[in-house]
């Protein structure tokens, strides 16, 4: 199939939330170690032998996460088989190292089971966080060769600019609790507001999901924080209603933390093993992201050695509209979509 027939596909399958193609789901259980991994695949009759395994972001449906879905169920109707392994500490919001290390296994199983990956060869494919974590994989040298091509939507270069845009700036609030209810844990004054703080993560990502049309019927808006701050000190109080009104005061909290973070860091340095990586990449971001800024994407991009850069006002920007001004946005998200499908279709 041309790339840019399957491009075409993959855009319009997930504009309309609908498959033209006929995709089946399937669900099965990987043994990783001491660990069991669920694998969901999603296929339709005819797609290349060579996989796409897509890693799911931070949702706490995981898997299962209709949008995610809908994204994983437009690659099939692109002509892929595409596997989704789910990764439990991404799904309950949590900021691991160990999720690096266990998607490095993950995909070294995939590897060594024929009828999961026919070539002995896989694509990768992950919005934001997860993203990194793909890349990072993808750097290391015993998957020179098995790598195919990345797609990275929306992610970081480095997470400690990241983390940092997300506290000391007005960015996406899903995000910046996320961050707060992972680290404020790490000092013991701050442990009971942590626990607001995911509770309010949980809260914004219901209240987003009840407000798109296909999903208002699944999901409606909580407010466990409300509940849960009830059970707070007034002083504790005080502090994580200052936290979230108070830019400066998360910038003191964030140099507070910093040094608890610091394995993050590490694990989560792309720009660090960028030169490394031999699969090309495709990093598309979405011009007015508030959670992940694109010059996280514009910056990594120079240090990879194959890599198709595109920076799109279409995603993660609902109100934008296809207007003749804009048609050259269009043309280059969909090239950006067939070159990474053409690299994943190679045979």
């Amino acid at each position: 199939m041309n790339p840019f027939i399957r491009s075409l596909r993959f855009i319009m399958a997930q504009q309309r939330g609908r498959t033209a193609v006929a995709v089946e789901r399937q669900t099965t259980q990987l043994s990783v170690g001491r660990k069991t991994i669920r694998l969901d695949s999603f296929a339709a009759k005819q797609h290349a032998p060579t996989p796409i395994v897509f890693l799911h972001g931070m949702s706490p449906l995981g898997v299962d996460d209709p949008r995610q879905i809908n994204a994983v169920a437009a690659l099939a109707a692109a002509g892929f088989k595409v596997l989704c392994p789910a990764i439990d500490a991404i799904r309950q919001l949590r900021i691991r190292r160990e999720s690096v290390a266990l998607f490095n296994k993950i995909v070294l199983k995939i590897l060594s089971v024929s009828e999961l990956s026919p070539t002995g060869r896989i694509s990768l494919f992950a919005p934001s966080f997860s993203g990194a974590i793909c890349l990072r994989v993808a750097a290391e040298p015993l998957f020179r060769d098995k790598i195919q091509t990345v797609c990275a939507v929306g992610t970081l270069a480095g997470l400690r600019r990241s983390i940092e845009f997300l506290l000391t700036n007005d960015a996406d609030p899903y995000a910046r609790d996320i961050v707060l209810a992972n680290y404020l844990p790490k000092i013991n004054k701050y442990k009971r507001i942590a626990s607001v703080f995911y509770a309010s993560a949980l809260d914004n990502w219901h209240t987003s999901a009840a407000k798109i049309p296909a999903l208002q019927a699944k999901f409606s808006i909580h407010q466990r924080a409300t509940k849960m701050l009830a059970g707070l000190t007034q002083r504790e109080r005080k502090v994580y209603e200052d936290l979230v009104a108070d830019r400066a005061l998360r910038e003191r909290i964030f140099t507070e933390l910093e040094s608890y973070m610091a394995r993050e860091f590490r694990a989560y340095d792309v720009a660090a093993v960028a030169s490394k990586i031999i699969a090309p990449v495709f990093l598309l971001h979405g011009k007015h992201d508030n959670v992940i800024p694109p010059l996280e994407s514009e910056e990594l991009a120079p240090k990879l050695r194959q890599c198709r850069l595109v920076v799109s006002p279409f995603i993660g920007h609902s109100d934008a509209r296809v207007s003749p001004r804009l048609m050259g946005d269009v043309y280059r998200l969909i090239a950006g979509f067939a070159w990474y499908f053409g690299q994943a279709a190679r045979e």
